[in-house]
């Protein structure tokens, strides 16, 4: 009777919130910085492709017959650059979203 009492407490509290939020606000950032920390890494990814592909645009334009595959680098690095911008606007939602539960 009793273990079935504190059963149902705990269903109730865990279905209402009731309970200990700071460890719930703790589990929530910690995945938060996962997140972020992923992100971080992609965003890194996207910039190295960036910087090749510029590069290589770079050195092929001065080669004879190839300006059509230097823009094509320059296309992929331009992609690269926008989705590194991407990840970084996500980045930023993430940190405040941490801030707020930080605050709390």
């Amino acid at each position: 009777m009793r273990l079935r009492l504190i059963v149902l407490l705990t269903v109730f509290c865990a279905v209402f919130g009731y309970g200990n939020s700071k460890e719930i606000n703790e589990e929530k950032i910690g995945n938060l910085q996962k997140q972020i920390e992923f992100l971080q890494q992609k965003k890194k990814e996207f910039e190295a492709k960036e910087t090749y592909h510029m590069n290589q645009g770079d050195r092929l334009q001065f080669k004879d017959g190839e300006l059509q595959e230097a823009k094509r680098h320059w296309k992929l690095a331009e992609f690269n650059k926008k989705m590194a911008g991407e990840m970084q606007t996500k980045i930023n939602e993430l940190e405040q979203e941490k801030q707020k539960l930080l605050k709390k």
